[in-house]
């Protein structure tokens, strides 16, 4: 629920400060609808160890800290970091990649057939050939 201007004042002097700020710093864990379920749901879903591991959603602020450098109250949107986030060269120009989908020899494709990982089948075609 969104509080309007003057309850939200009201509400700020009934809170000192310290509070407040605290209450911005802290998460609360039972809460996963806080975290949009984050890494606490998908880890159980696929092993993320070392790609997460380094991995802080905030850039090691806090929430409350994160919007007062991140959100821009005035034009009420986002102040995205130089280049988008995106990495440059010291001239400038954007670091450009290219990242393609691997391919794949194996049981789940007949024998020297490259297929492409995005269109593997479901089912273990060994298991369908004939036993010598």
């Amino acid at each position: 629920m969104r509080l309007n201007t003057q309850a939200a004042a009201v509400l700020a002097l009934a809170v000192s400060f310290a509070e407040v700020a605290e209450a911005r710093c802290t998460l609360d864990p039972e809460d996963l609808g806080t975290y949009c379920n984050g890494t606490l749901y998908n880890a159980k879903l696929v092993k993320t160890d070392s790609e997460l591991e380094v991995y802080d959603r905030l850039g090691g602020l806090c929430p409350g800290s994160f919007l007062d450098a991140w959100w821009d109250t005035t034009i009420r949107w986002w102040n995205y970091p130089d280049n988008h986030g995106y990495s440059a060269y010291d001239n400038g120009k954007l670091i450009q990649g290219n990242q393609g989908q691997g391919v794949q020899h194996g049981l789940y494709s007949p024998v020297s057939v490259l297929v492409k990982q995005g269109s593997l089948v479901c089912v273990d075609l060994a298991s369908l050939l004939p036993l010598p």
